[in-house]
């Protein structure tokens, strides 16, 4: 059996370390929006207020952008995903201290902008270091390590629940560990030298279906941590199982990223990327249906869940094959920018349809920005100069 080269060991090396400390962000961003979500609503806050406090923890990428590229450059991605993951444990420490919808506004600001650096960073680094033919499985593994973070996040908040400091602690000890690989790795990472082709506006027009599919993926990931298990409780759900709904969407994004990674090796981006959505609006169309009702909850959400994943993974692997050194610092700054507007956007919108029009308008409010979307990636197939 032949050796590993050392530089294919040095990259499984990367990659597995990138993997898995973003999946301990995903699982504690999987426990803190619907965590802080029942507590806001436990508390007297309604479903817009909720979904306004959310716009925090996402408007902090404006303040963080500027910055990222210059960071990047100037001390490399590992450093920047390591500090990442300080500033979240002083954040999470904080937050049970003072329960307020005010304070926990420019806590969730302070946390969002850690996040923002975690993320930007671990994605520049994936698709630096990922080889051109394999691009779209190494993003299918570093996907499936994050959302089993991700499916774990819910799980765990459902069997420690949402009183007390237990919680937030448990959040600030995960993160605390997550760093301990990173700053192992601060002096052997890439610092992606050299400066952007071009500034960060430029880059959504030079791929625009990507990059609108990828702000609409944003608001849908957003509105369901922050609603769905309130809608369950609303429609007689007991709140664990509203919960475990987002391990079971976690789930569908796991099982999904084999065939997918390999598909996006294999076959257009674009068409692919169409298929993912339209079954993402399939499943919010039949979520009225199905919410109160096992398995046909679980089926929708398995279905919801891979479609969104393979939304996620295909955008990545496509920025991967798009844009090459410093300007994947850029691109995924934009790819950042483009989720928080989407999470910024779509949590107020379905907040309010929730409060005109019942629970259902969560399913009604998601399905409608899905099938607005759903021709780009056609049109991006038939025009290749704007995919």
């Amino acid at each position: 059996m032949n050796a590993v080269r050392p530089e294919r060991w040095e990259r499984i090396r990367a990659v597995t370390a990138i993997s898995v400390s973003l999946a301990v962000a995903a699982l504690i961003h999987g426990m803190t929006l619907p965590l802080l979500s029942l507590i806001l609503e436990r508390h007297g806050a309604d479903e817009t207020t909720i979904g306004i406090n959310v716009t925090a923890q996402y408007l902090s990428v404006f303040l963080a952008a500027p910055f990222v590229s210059p960071l990047l450059r100037r001390f490399g991605p590992a450093s920047m995903i390591f500090w990442g993951l300080v500033a979240s444990v002083g954040v999470f420490i904080a937050l049970p201290a003072y329960v307020d919808v005010y304070v926990w506004f420019g806590l969730r600001l302070v946390l969002g902008i850690a996040l923002s650096f975690l993320w930007i960073a671990g994605e520049a680094w994936v698709c630096h270091i990922a080889e051109q033919r394999s691009l779209g499985r190494t993003v299918a593994v570093y996907a499936t390590v994050i959302s089993i973070g991700f499916a774990l996040g819910p799980a765990l908040l459902a069997w420690i629940g949402t009183e007390g400091w237990a919680p937030f602690l448990v959040c600030a000890g995960l993160m605390a560990a997550a760093a301990v690989p990173m700053a192992w790795f601060r002096r052997g990472a890439p610092r992606l030298e050299g400066r952007p082709s071009a500034s960060l506006l430029r880059f959504v027009a030079l791929a625009p279906v990507m990059m609108t599919v990828y702000l609409v993926f944003s608001g849908a990931d957003a509105v369901m941590l922050t609603f769905l298990p309130i809608y369950g409780t609303g429609a007689g759900l007991p709140e664990w199982q509203a919960i475990s709904l987002l391990s079971v969407l976690a789930l569908g994004v796991i099982i999904s990223q084999p065939p997918i990674g390999w598909l996006a090796d294999h076959m257009n981006g674009m068409l692919l990327m169409f298929f993912m959505v339209a079954l993402m609006a399939l499943s919010t169309a039949t979520l009225p249906l199905g919410i109160a009702h096992t398995p046909w909850n679980i089926v929708i959400m398995l279905g919801f869940g891979a479609a969104m994943g393979g939304v996620y993974t295909v955008s990545l692997a496509m920025m991967g094959r798009r844009f090459r050194g410093p300007d994947l610092g850029q691109a995924a700054t934009v790819r950042s920018i483009l989720f928080c507007v989407g999470a910024l956007l779509l949590p107020p919108v379905s907040g309010v349809a929730i409060d005109w029009f019942g629970p259902d308008g969560l399913s009604v409010s998601l399905t409608v920005m899905l099938l607005a979307v759903l021709p780009l990636p056609l049109v991006g197939l038939f025009r290749r100069w704007i995919a």
